[in-house]
């Protein structure tokens, strides 16, 4: 049963930030978002971790547990934040392929392209010469096979990026702008969906904040306090970290929330995915409430679930998360016990693999692991990247791809291009 307590607090907590004449409807809190001492928005206020700051003792190099007879064989592809680069393993660790940008600040996502090109989400140190984020110094750029940038766009996009089955490409990009009815003298980050062209250049965009406002009742708005960044303080009310285009013909054929023509979004601070129809500018679909805290990296699987990561920030304990968005129920998860084997404040990712195992990245350890559906390890990775002060990398995402395709594209020859769309992980 909620607690009418904390309902109560955190309607006052809202009601005594200045310019908010009213709150927003809430939801009933619970352990998703009322955090031990009432710590929640510092916790997700935390920037995030380029560096494993806790390292297990338990914790190797590379390839301590591998099942062959049990695993999903396929390379794995993972991004290392801080270190900004990222690698692509055989299943033993060994890497046969690296790209990397030492230059940069941070890299929050790497996509590979059928062509074996790499579309990185990325961040430049600020102009002042520290080591932090600016949001002028944010980039989007594509990298050859080889490791050559083809071209590299200054552009506000971060998290995540993705070619649609159209051809174009899908990023989130940021605005601050006054929204007098959330905050009278801090500024909202505002998040953007921004389609672009393959080469980088916008196409156009949607606002997910008008997105939220205009269905209330769907999507009530959870208060977020402000946050600094840098030396900005902002109003970081969605914090959108995943999009998905819908591309199952199948799918859309049996129920229209699966429509071609729809996005799935995850968004850390409101707890909650969503869909969003994009030629209607509209939202379709909303779930999480109650349920998520500061979730990450959702997507479709063949069968018209949505698996996810859900960090538990308020829990302190991870999971991964398989939901049916018609029951709007889950029907699986993966919740260790010990919990304290897997909690990653920030980051994270699940994959679902062809076998029926589940790929998860636990970020902030600098892990990955593969899962058997009944929640027996399989195989466990540890990023053996390590920055100048000797701490191991964190890990952004891991994707693991079928061997056939990449053998095909480490076949090729340098100068071989095609259509960039994702292959099939």
């Amino acid at each position: 049963m909620p607690r009418i307590g904390g309902l109560v607090g955190l309607l006052i907590a809202w009601a005594l930030l200045p310019g908010c004449e009213k709150p927003p409807p809430a939801q009933p809190p619970n352990e998703t978002t009322t955090a031990p001492g009432g710590d929640l928005d510092r916790l997700r206020a935390l920037p995030y971790a380029g560096d494993v700051e806790n390292e297990s003792p338990d914790a190797g190099d590379g390839v301590v547990r591998m099942d062959r007879a049990r695993m999903q064989s396929g390379y794995t592809l993972y991004t290392a934040n801080k270190l900004c680069l990222a690698d692509l393993i055989d299943e033993s660790g060994k890497s046969i392929r690296s790209w990397s940008m030492p230059d940069s600040l941070h890299w929050y996502q790497a996509d590979l392209q059928t062509n074996g090109d790499l579309l990185v989400v990325g961040c430049d140190p600020a102009a002042s010469g520290k080591q932090e984020v600016s949001d002028d110094k944010r980039y989007l750029a594509r990298l050859a096979w080889d490791g050559r940038i083809l071209w590299k766009r200054v552009m506000t996009a971060h998290h995540d990026v993705e070619t649609t089955p159209q051809g174009k490409l899908l990023t989130m990009t940021i605005r601050h702008r006054l929204a007098p009815e959330l905050h009278e003298t801090v500024e909202l980050r505002e998040e953007f969906l921004a389609l672009l062209e393959p080469d980088g250049r916008q196409i156009e965009e949607i606002s997910l904040y008008d997105l939220m406002r205009s269905n209330p009742e769907l999507f009530p708005i959870q208060p977020v306090k402000p946050s600094r960044l840098g030396a900005r303080m902002e109003l970081d009310l969605t914090h959108a970290n995943s999009i998905e285009w819908m591309k199952s013909p199948e799918l859309a054929g049996r129920d229209s929330l699966y429509s071609l023509d729809n996005v799935l979004v995850c968004f850390r601070h409101q707890d909650r995915i969503a869909i969003i129809n994009w030629p209607q500018r509209k939202l379709v679909w909303a779930w999480g409430a109650g349920e998520l805290s500061g979730p990450h990296d959702a997507s479709v699987l063949p069968n018209g679930n949505i698996l996810l990561f859900d960090n538990g920030i308020a829990r302190k304990r991870s999971r991964a998360v398989e939901m049916d968005p018609i029951k709007k129920s889950i029907v699986w998860q993966y919740d260790p016990d010990p919990p304290d084997q897997f909690f990653s404040l920030t980051k994270g990712s699940a994959q679902r693999l062809a076998n029926g195992d589940t790929l998860i990245a636990n970020s902030d350890s600098g892990q990955a692991f593969e899962v058997t559906p009944d929640g027996k390890r399989v195989w466990e990775y540890f990023c053996p990247h390590r920055g100048a002060d000797g701490k191991r990398g964190t890990i952004v995402r891991a994707i693991r791809y079928d061997r056939e395709i990449i053998d095909a594209l480490r076949n090729q020859a340098p100068e071989s291009k095609s259509k960039a769309s994702p292959p099939a992980p």
